[in-house]
């Protein structure tokens, strides 16, 4: 069963700068967005390894590499690549009517 979620708005779309993924501060936390196919994605800002800024990584494809010690995670799933069993932290999105909303846990 799916833990129960809450939307937060994390502001417009449009101001966004993706580069290649952008940093928006929800509740404390800071959360990296990415575009992916028709919409977006969104990792914690933090790789499970050693605390890199994922949004600052390096893009390819449908993967973000780490600035700091090159872990490459799958953006759809947090999946890390090098090492399963540490994935980066996956969070749902939701845009309508150009805003951004984030899903944290309802406990958060």
């Amino acid at each position: 069963m799916s833990e129960p979620l809450r939307w937060v708005d994390a502001g417009e779309l449009a101001a966004l700068r993706f580069e290649p993924g952008a940093v928006v501060v929800i509740e404390g936390i800071e959360v990296a967005v990415f575009p992916l196919g028709d919409g977006y994605t969104a990792l914690v800002n933090s790789c499970p390894h050693a605390g890199g800024p994922l949004a600052s990584g390096i893009r390819d494809g449908d993967r973000i590499e780490c600035p700091w010690h090159g872990w490459s995670f799958e953006l759809a799933t947090g999946a890390c690549i090098q090492v399963p069993s540490r994935p980066a932290r996956r969070l749902p999105v939701c845009v309508v009517d150009g805003r951004l909303s984030i899903g944290l846990p309802a406990a958060h």
